[in-house]
């Protein structure tokens, strides 16, 4: 990837975040790097199958969390609640409906509530981040958002893929100095 002087300027020109401002900021950061449509060899714009990083917020919380997507399903995990749906992709933009479901008990979501949830997800995909919104019937009024960010797996190098695993060897590993009692 190569930076020109004007994604370097803008680059440049963001290097203070202000405390508690989010993603948002974040995104700001790293998109004029990712690339746009104009430039080749970018990604195109829409949700693919794959592992994503996480980030949601409401009113009443902030969490981070893994979504993965293959096939029309979308599912994840975060410290709290399991997710498990379906989700449709247009092109740039897609929709999702997600099941919730508490794993870890007495720590709050980010709807402040112990129950599961229905979500309902809109949103668009540039390159290899999305943002959506979404609401659950359950807390009328109460927006969810989130934004999600393609993890690509590094193929592995030559070298090790080459390489036989070793064979472990107990007699090899280093000895502990011995104590005095």
């Amino acid at each position: 990837m190569s930076l020109n002087p004007e994604t370097l300027g803008a680059f440049s020109r963001t290097t203070y975040m202000r405390p508690g401002a989010g993603i948002n900021q974040v995104l700001e950061l790293i998109m004029p790097i990712m690339g746009s449509r104009e430039h080749p060899g970018e990604v195109p714009p829409m949700l693919k199958d794959g592992t994503y990083a996480a980030w949601f917020k409401t009113p009443l919380g902030q969490g981070t969390g893994i979504v993965h997507v293959a096939h029309g399903r979308i599912w994840g995990r975060d410290n709290v609640m399991t997710y498990d749906g379906t989700c449709e992709v247009d092109g740039d933009r897609f929709t999702a409906t997600v099941t919730t479901k508490r794993h870890t008990e007495g720590l709050p979501t980010v709807f402040g509530d112990d129950q599961e949830l229905e979500l309902k997800l809109e949103g668009t995909c540039a390159g290899k981040v999305a943002t959506y919104v979404g609401t659950a019937e359950q807390f009328s009024g109460v927006i969810l958002e989130g934004t999600l960010i393609f993890s690509e797996q590094q193929p592995p190098r030559a070298a090790e893929a080459r390489e036989p695993i070793p064979k472990f060897a107990p007699a090899k590993l280093p000895k502990l100095p011995r104590r005095s009692r």
